[in-house]
């Protein structure tokens, strides 16, 4: 009896250090994501440059990063002001939002599938994506839309005009009080 557990432990502890020891192959390399940017205390990923470049179809230039670098800056300081609003979007919004896109463009779940595979997304990630539109657009209606003097029903350039506006004068104040870094 005590030979056996003897036995089986060193078996056990054979198999564990092989199972440490294994590793990638000599030479092999793994694509590791890095921040390119701190907003606040929350990262700005250098896959969701990446994603942003694939989804609109940008070039590598050093001047199309840095911009979709500012956007995705701006974009985390306004998610993290709907945070703090406790502005959330459920998952029956996210449902209805991708049952409207599938109405819009007339396709099925099958199509939308296959469509978030050729722009290199998953449902997950898109379904996030969505979730973060949806807090976005709450946000905004919310801070700033609510003070704008004209109605989109009444003017809707007028109101696009203004509400652009007021968000790029709230990304300017939030700038003041947001530490920001940019990594390269």
């Amino acid at each position: 009896m005590v030979m056996t557990i003897m036995t089986r432990a060193a078996l056990a502890l054979a198999l564990l250090g092989g199972v440490a020891q294994a590793g990638p192959p000599y030479g092999a390399r793994a694509l590791i994501d890095r921040p390119v940017a701190i907003v606040g205390s929350s990262p700005v990923w250098k896959s969701e440059v990446d994603d942003m470049r694939r989804a609109s179809k940008a070039g590598t230039d050093p001047a199309v990063t840095q911009k979709i670098i500012d956007e995705l800056i701006e974009q985390h300081m306004m998610l993290q002001a709907a945070d703090e609003a406790g502005i959330t979007a459920s998952d029956q919004e996210v449902d209805a939002a991708i049952a409207e896109i599938m109405k819009q463009n007339n396709i099925t779940d099958a199509q939308i599938d296959t469509a978030l595979a050729d722009a290199g997304l998953t449902r997950a990630k898109y379904r996030v994506e969505l979730a973060h539109q949806i807090k976005l657009e709450k946000w905004m209606q919310l801070t700033l839309a609510s003070k704008l003097t004209v109605h989109a029903s009444e003017n809707a350039e007028e109101f696009a005009r203004g509400l652009d506006a007021a968000r790029r004068a709230w990304v300017e104040e939030r700038k003041k009080t947001v530490h920001i870094e940019r990594r390269q």
